[in-house]
């Protein structure tokens, strides 16, 4: 599946992590709106010392989802955090899954979802059910 599905999202990826970016790079964008508990998460490590040493995203999945009867594209990508905190002497990676609906036609992303990686995956499973979300990416 991922061969027929994989160039658009990746593409949809880039841009996810490109929104991402701007978070981390202190510009104010629509991912500050779109994802505030990435970006509150962020603002506290930032006052905590932590420096962001790199940013990687990858697709964790794909497909089409409802919304208001018309099928859009869904992008759900995990987001992976390597800092440091040059006071205490240490590293670490911190991942979030962070995924919406893409409305192309209005230029949106519609019903964003954000949660740590650790113990998020049945809130991204409650989320992708409501909007019955149908993977393009991962065959079931």
């Amino acid at each position: 599946m991922q061969d027929k599905s994989g160039a658009q999202a990746r593409a949809l990826q880039l841009e996810l992590q490109s929104l991402v970016e701007g978070v981390v790079s202190k510009k104010e964008t629509e991912a500050t709106k779109l994802f505030p508990q990435f970006a509150r998460w962020h603002t506290d490590q930032l006052l905590n010392h932590w420096e962001l040493v790199n940013l990687t995203t990858e697709v964790e999945d794909y497909g089409l989802s409802d919304w208001k009867g018309r099928k859009l594209e869904t992008i759900e990508v995990k987001v992976f955090v390597r800092d440091r905190n040059r006071n205490l002497g240490e590293n670490r990676e911190t991942c979030f899954a962070l995924g919406g609906i893409v409305d192309s036609e209005f230029a949106v992303y519609r019903a964003p979802v954000e949660t740590p990686c650790d113990g998020g995956s049945e809130y991204i499973a409650k989320w992708k059910d409501g909007h019955r979300f149908e993977s393009l990416w991962i065959a079931e």
